[in-house]
């Protein structure tokens, strides 16, 4: 992993965040469940395309995933909000 990246952390937060175990998001990801677990350990880098498959289905940015200090839960939040209550345009 890159000096000082966070994507780890903002995988692992993410996935917690939406509520899915493990299991669930490596199924979702198509990885086996010790893959996922080593990218969010740190031990191994993910390639790009999980990190975009990742972000899709944690609905939150790539960079969310790699600035986790800009926390997936604020993105995440704002895309329920808008959804479960059809707010306005600027959502």
């Amino acid at each position: 992993m890159a000096e000082g990246s966070n994507l780890h952390l903002g995988l692992k937060q993410a996935r917690e965040f939406v509520g899915l175990s493990l299991e669930e998001a490596a199924l979702l990801l198509g990885v086996a469940p010790e893959v996922l677990a080593a990218y969010e350990d740190g031990k191994r880098n993910p390639p790009l395309r999980l990190v975009a498959k990742a972000a899709r289905l944690y609905g939150v940015s790539e960079n969310a995933l790699y600035n986790p200090n800009q926390h997936p839960k604020t993105s995440n939040l704002k895309i329920i909000i808008c959804r479960s209550e059809d707010l306005e345009e600027d959502c």
